[in-house]
């Protein structure tokens, strides 16, 4: 859960999964004090569907717009939407994962403030933050839908399908700055988090396959770097692909005062 203060209004944004059959629905709900209206934008993963459910005090949910995956691939190219952010304009940038299941494909979309498709923005993504106090932003890298969507295979990742890089963009413009490679010990980096104080530019990007906390923080010369904060021990195991099984660290958050940070290690086998 996010809150913050932009252009004058009170925005929450809450992001939670919903099963629906094959495919995965992500949920982002923005609330904006001002209206007194909440939306709730659905992304179906696999379907690459999305869609706008307003809701006033009635607490009667309608649906106020349906953005077809065709028309999305057809303006932008653009397919597998997953992570989205309220941007300070008004505008809302999704991060989608690939078309056809080729990692090239990866981008942003980017819609107005009414849901409407303005077209796509930087490549290779997941999570994306922005960072407090700078003109920059940085995205992770989970990887292609022609891997996940099969289920994981450990070839997948020797093959270079699954991320290990951290991409560092100057914001608005989305040039690409500078990409960190994260090695082994960054394999499969999906959330990433900044401290909320506007002169540290610090944070933290969750690794799932590694299951480490790696930090990325600026340099004195403008330039980003990356070492590993926490590494959680992986579990051993008899008849799986690997002797050991990593923690898996899917999310995690910072305090608003910057001195915990909590994360979920759920481990492919429960504990």
């Amino acid at each position: 859960m996010e809150i913050a203060v932009r252009a004058g209004r009170v925005i929450l944004e809450m992001d939670f999964i919903i099963q629906a059959g094959t495919h995965v629905a992500l949920a982002m709900v923005i609330l904006l004090a001002r209206d007194v209206i909440s939306s709730c934008l659905l992304f179906c993963l696999v379907a690459s569907t999305l869609s706008i459910r307003k809701q006033t005090r009635s607490r009667e949910p309608i649906l106020h717009k349906f953005v077809d995956p065709a028309e999305i691939s057809e303006k932008t190219g653009l397919a597998y939407p997953h992570q989205p952010h309220c941007l300070a304009a008004g505008d809302v940038l999704v991060s989608c994962l690939g078309e056809d299941g080729n990692a090239e494909g990866s981008g942003f979309l980017l819609l107005d403030s009414e849901f409407n498709i303005k077209g796509r923005r930087m490549e290779t993504v997941l999570c994306m933050g922005m960072i407090s106090g700078t003109n920059l932003m940085i995205s992770t890298s989970w990887g292609a839908p022609a891997a996940f969507t099969k289920g994981f295979d450990l070839k997948d990742v020797s093959d270079g399908l699954y991320g290990k890089h951290l991409h560092v963009y100057s914001w608005p413009e989305g040039e690409l700055k500078q990409i960190l490679d994260l090695g082994d010990t960054g394999l499969l980096p999906l959330e990433v988090r900044f401290l909320h104080d506007p002169d540290k530019a610090t944070g933290f990007a969750g690794c799932a396959l590694s299951s480490t906390m790696v930090k990325n923080f600026k340099n004195e010369d403008e330039t980003w770097s990356h070492e590993v904060a926490i590494s959680v021990e992986p579990l051993k195991v008899e008849n799986w692909i690997l002797p050991e099984m990593p923690g898996l660290i899917t999310d995690f958050l910072i305090s608003l005062d910057d001195r915990f940070l909590y994360c979920s290690n759920p481990c492919l086998k429960n504990r």
